[in-house]
């Protein structure tokens, strides 16, 4: 099972994800921002593994997006190998986080 915390609950809202089988642990979370734009604000997401003990970090920030890019290196994403996916997202002066 997966368990999610986040740093600022007035920031960001996560909700966790579930395949259609396995109602007990998530496969992945949706982030919403909760937050009145009042410039940038940054937040930290984690995920632990109660299994093996493994825990992930994502810093997320919240903003006004004026451009976005998605970068991939794979065809098929393969939920059980490691793939990597970078995402920017530029504010109104280009500027990615």
């Amino acid at each position: 099972m997966i368990i999610r915390s986040w740093d600022h609950h007035d920031i960001l809202n996560v909700e966790a994800e579930f395949n259609s089988t396995d109602t007990e642990c998530s496969t992945g979370a949706v982030l919403t921002s909760i937050a009145p734009y009042a410039g940038r604000r940054t937040t930290s997401v984690h995920a632990t593994d109660t299994v093996t003990g493994q825990i992930l970090r994502c810093e997320v920030f919240v903003d006004k997006i004026s451009r976005i890019q998605i970068f991939h290196h794979s065809l098929k994403l393969d939920l059980d190998g490691l793939a990597t996916l970078r995402i920017l997202a530029f504010d109104a002066e280009g500027l990615h986080h």
